[in-house]
C-alpha cells in the first residue's frame, strides 16, 4: 500500500510540473512581442538630486534613437540610427527577460533620493505600458541594461 501511494504522489508530481513548464512555455509565446508591435520606447533616468536627466527615445518606425542630456548648465540632444539586426536582437533578448512583462512600478518607500528610470513603450496597437522604478528594479534590469547596450550602443538603463 505505501509502494503505491508514493507512485501516485509521484505521477502527479511529474504531471504538476510539466503543467507548469507547458503553462510558462504558453504565456511566454502569448506575451511575446516582436518588432513590428513596437513603436516606440522612451526612457528617462535620474541618478539623484542635482544629477542631470537622461532621456532616449527609441523608435522602431524609423531605427532611430533621440538621446538628450538636461541640468543646469547643459542641454544637448543627438540622434543616432540602429539596425533591423539590432532590433530584433534587442526585442528577442527582452522578451527572453520578460521586459514587456515588467510591473508598472518598483519603489522602495524609505529612500528621499534615488535612482529613477522612468519606461514608456508605445505598441503599435495603441496601447502604453508605463514603468517606474525608483530606487527598487526588477531582478532582470542588469541583464536588461545590457541588452540595451548591446543593440543600442548607449547605457540607457
Amino acid at each position: 500500500m505505501e509502494r503505491r501511494k508514493i507512485k501516485i504522489i509521484s505521477i502527479v508530481s511529474v504531471i504538476l510540473i510539466i503543467a507548469v513548464i507547458t503553462l510558462s512555455v504558453i504565456q511566454f509565446f502569448i506575451s511575446s512581442k516582436n518588432t513590428n508591435d513596437i513603436e516606440t520606447i522612451n526612457i528617462e533616468t535620474n541618478y539623484g538630486y542635482l544629477s542631470p536627466t537622461y532621456t532616449y527615445k527609441i523608435n522602431f518606425l524609423d531605427n532611430s534613437i533621440m538621446y538628450k542630456i538636461e541640468d543646469a548648465n547643459k542641454n544637448e540632444t543627438s540622434y543616432t540610427k540602429f539596425s533591423d539586426k539590432d532590433a530584433k536582437t534587442f526585442v528577442k533578448k527582452a522578451n527572453l527577460y520578460g521586459f514587456f512583462q515588467w510591473n508598472d512600478l518598483y519603489e522602495s518607500p524609505n529612500t528621499d533620493d534615488g535612482k529613477y528610470v522612468n519606461i514608456c513603450i508605445r505598441f503599435k496597437d495603441g496601447s502604453i505600458k508605463e514603468i517606474l522604478c525608483y530606487a527598487k528594479f526588477p531582478f532582470t534590469y542588469d541583464k536588461m541594461a545590457e541588452v540595451f547596450y548591446e543593440a543600442f550602443g548607449y547605457n540607457i538603463l
